[in-house]
Formats: structure tokens, sequence, C-alpha cells
């Protein structure tokens, strides 16, 4: 017995000759599957094109408008870098920070703003249509915070500045002397903050001025130059990662910024202008020893540890960074890692205003290592120096318009420029060797890098009132 079937040819993927051809997976005919296919594509297409036409996403309703507001914001960033990562930027968390100021700038009308892989914030306001000057000035301040206190949960606290105020006490215990804001208030020379607002954090964290000041008069002298119809050349603004751990100028590229000359806003207290700094070298010693056990120790073990305690002690007291001041240089050993019996490690920075100086400090590291290596008997010891930064003084020598402009601008606002040398770096000394002449002005800080960090407010908005007539100065400078 058998069925009865009809002859039928089959197609080379099994589907009878003349029948509807179908999808196997969907059980769709090939011309629906066409279909489906075409009105895909279009609707893809429909959104690429509106997603080209769209605007840009609207900024955060939370952009502050005031100094004020914008410095109370930043500080609660949490933005330190970090000595030991070897990435760029040393920290993520800079990043954070790095994103909002690129929404703000946009916000303000530099379009261009944008961050970097690198953790470089770059922007640039056009110049105004009565500008003469050829070419670009910048501006420049950095995102991250010291290592040495806490940035995390900075709570900015605001203080009232009256004659013959009591002592800050933060909530943390640490206190803030009155004599340090005011070592003369008298009523023939009262304190020159009378008056005015003193910013701190509670104690518990460093409070982050260094350098959200900095930002925070930026911000406000490109905004005060756009509202205001001011006078200024093409402005070239940058903020930058990792200028506390030295890194700030490492990737920072003086051929896209494009500017002529710049002023990082990071100094000290009001009228600092700074052209000035430290020479900086850092030096590692290394002591090789040899581990045993303690109980059969005798004669055999070479302990790294007590070498390094002996190098240490060895340094000239009167070159320390707590015995020094004004131009004297100093060697400050201030890390030590690893440490064990085997190997330790003493990581120290050489710093001074001359050659001469400098070439001294590291003499005595040198000596003091080789006097401490064989006082213990190591295996060996290494000693090894890294350049960090030069003094920028030579630079800027060269292009005297440069301090000349900002002097004006400051004696313009009512403020006496005290030209100081600056015992530490900023971005601006290894710029300047970059090909970018850059001066540091102050921000009102004090403190820097401690938990009893302040800052006027007042000093931040007069430098905001300097930043924005210098540019004007630019705008009609001619070379």
């Amino acid at each position: 017995m058998g069925d009865d079937h009809s002859s039928v040819l089959l197609g080379d993927d099994g589907v009878p000759i003349g029948a509807p051809r179908k999808n196997l997976i969907c059980g769709l005919t090939r011309s629906t599957v066409y279909l489906v296919a075409a009105i895909a594509v279009a609707i893809v297409l429909t959104c690429i094109v509106a997603l080209g036409n769209a605007p840009e996403p609207a900024p955060p309703a939370d952009i502050p408008t005031s100094l004020l507001e914008r410095f109370l914001e930043y500080v609660k960033y949490d933005t330190q870098s970090d000595d030991y990562s070897m990435t760029a930027p040393s920290t993520d968390k800079q990043l954070v920070l790095g994103n909002r100021l690129v929404v703000e700038l946009k916000a303000l009308g530099l379009v261009d703003a944008t961050l970097n892989e690198y953790g470089i914030v770059m922007a640039t306001l056009p110049a105004s249509p009565d500008n003469t000057y050829p070419n670009a000035i910048g501006l420049i301040a950095h995102m991250d915070t010291s290592p040495d206190a806490s940035g995390y949960d900075v709570k900015p606290l605001q203080w009232p500045i009256t004659s013959g105020m009591d002592d800050i006490v933060l909530p943390s215990g640490d206190i803030i002397p009155f004599s340090q804001l005011c070592p003369v208030d008298t009523e023939e020379d009262p304190c020159q903050y009378l008056g005015q607002t003193l910013i701190t954090s509670s104690g518990d964290t460093l409070l982050g001025a260094d350098d959200k000041a900095g930002i925070s008069v930026i911000m406000s002298a490109l905004d005060a130059m756009i509202q205001n119809d001011s006078p200024h050349p093409t402005v070239r603004v940058a903020f930058t990662p990792d200028e506390e751990v030295g890194r700030g100028a490492d990737n920072f590229d003086v051929d896209v910024f494009n500017a002529f000359a710049a002023y990082t806003v990071d100094g000290g207290v009001i009228g600092e202008l700074e052209d000035e700094n430290f020479n900086a070298e850092s030096g590692v010693v290394t002591f090789n020893g040899f581990n045993v056990h303690p109980g059969s120790a005798k004669d055999v073990m070479k302990n790294s540890v007590r070498a390094a305690a002996s190098f240490i002690s060895c340094l000239p007291a009167e070159y320390a960074p707590e015995t020094t001041e004004d131009r004297e240089p100093y060697i400050h050993p201030n890390d030590i890692t690893p440490v064990g019996v085997t190997e330790t490690q003493v990581h120290t920075i050489v710093r001074s205003f001359s050659d001469e100086d400098t070439d001294m400090m590291k003499q005595y590291i040198t000596d003091c290592a080789t006097q401490a290596a064989d006082e213990w008997e190591m295996l060996s010891h290494e000693v090894e120096f890294t350049v960090q930064y030069k003094n920028m003084k030579p630079i800027l020598d060269e292009y005297p318009e440069v301090m000349d402009l900002a002097i004006a601008a400051y004696n313009s606002q009512g403020v006496t420029p005290d030209v100081i040398p600056i015992r530490g770096g900023t971005d601006g000394a290894r710029l300047s060797y970059m090909g970018l002449p850059t001066p540091n002005m102050f921000t009102g800080a004090a403190n820097m890098h401690s938990v009893t960090e302040w800052v006027v407010l007042e000093s931040m908005l007069k430098c905001r009132d300097i930043v924005v007539d210098l540019m004007a100065r630019w705008s009609q400078y001619e070379e």
C-alpha cells in the first residue's frame, strides 16, 4: 500500500517552484520583508535628519549666575588629584567638574568649549567688535585640589569680618586667628577686610579656593565682558587638571591654545602678582638593605629604614620649609614609600630661586644619602633627581608688556600690585617655557592645601574686575 502523490518541482531553497516565498524565521513573504525593511530605513533616516537639526540640549537650570554662587557650587565637587596615579588626568572625578564647566561655557556663548581626553577644558570668547589687537590672550585656572587634605563633601561657610572679632573657630575645632586676616586693625589703620565676607570650610576638608576661586573669577569675568559689551581681544580659556601634582601642563598643547600670552588666576591674597617662581626638582633616595629574622640579625641585617632615618636627620634644619621664607631655598622630605628593611625610598622636593641654590640643595641630599648608607652598611643606594619646573622670570622679562598691562589694570581698579616671587609653582611656570608667557594673579585665598584654607569674597570680585580691565587694555594694545 502506498500514498498517491503528484509530482512537484522544488527550488534550491526547498520551496516548491511557483509557491509564495516565505521568510523561514518570521513566516513573512519576501515582498513583505522588503516592505518592512524599506519602512525601517525611512524611519532611521528621518531620525538622523531630525537629530542633526535638533538644537543642543538646554543647559541645566541650576547654572549659577553670580561669582559667589559659582564658587559655592564648584567647591562641592571633589576634584582631588593623585600623586601616585599614572593616568591623565590622575583622577576621573576631575572630569565631572570639567564636563560641567563645558556646559556653563557654552551657556555663556563660548560654543567651541571642549573637554579633551586628558581632562583639559578649552574655549574661546571671540574678540569684541572694537578690538584692534590681532592675537589671543589666555586665562587659565586649575580644577584639581591638593592631595594634602580631603576635598570630599566640602561644606563652605561664610563669616562677616568685623573689627576686633574673635578668632574664627571652625566646626572641626580648627582655628583661623583674626590676626592672620588683620595683622593691623586700629582706628588709624583699619583692617582692609572689614565689612567683607570670609569663606572657609567646616575644617574637616580643605575649601578648594585653590583653585576654584580662580575658575569662579574667570567664569564671572567672561560673563561680565559679554553682558557689558566690554572691549576684549580674542580670549582663550583653559581649565587644567593635576596642577597640584605638577602635571597640569603635561598635555597642554600651546599650539592649539594659540595665544600670545596668558594669565593664571591661582595666587594668594589681594594684590599679589607673580612673575617669578621656584625652580623645582624632585629627588628620590633609595636605600637597599638585607633582611633576616630579627632573632639572628646580629652583624647580618642591613636595615634600610634606619638608613632612611639617618638621611632625614642629616638634612640641614635651616633649609627646611618650616624654617625658610622669602627667597630662601629649602629641601623637603615629604614621603617614604616603599618602606621596609630590604628597601626604603625617601621622596624629597628641592625648591630655590637660583640654579646655584638648587645645586647646593641637591649636594646636601647626595652627601647625606652617602653618609647614611655608609653608616648603616647598605648594600647600595641611589639618588635620582627630576626637574619639575623652572623659574619663569627669565621668560617673562622678554615680554615686559605682559606684566606692564597687568600692573596698569591693578592700579586702575584701586589695587596696589604686590609683585612677589611665588614660593611654589603654577601651570604658568611650565607654560612660559613652552612658549606661552604666563604670570600669576591673586584669587584672595590663603592657607591653601589646609583645612583652614580661606578666601575673601570681595577679593575674588576685585580680581574679576581686574581681569575685565586687563582684557580691555589688551584689546587696544599696539605692538
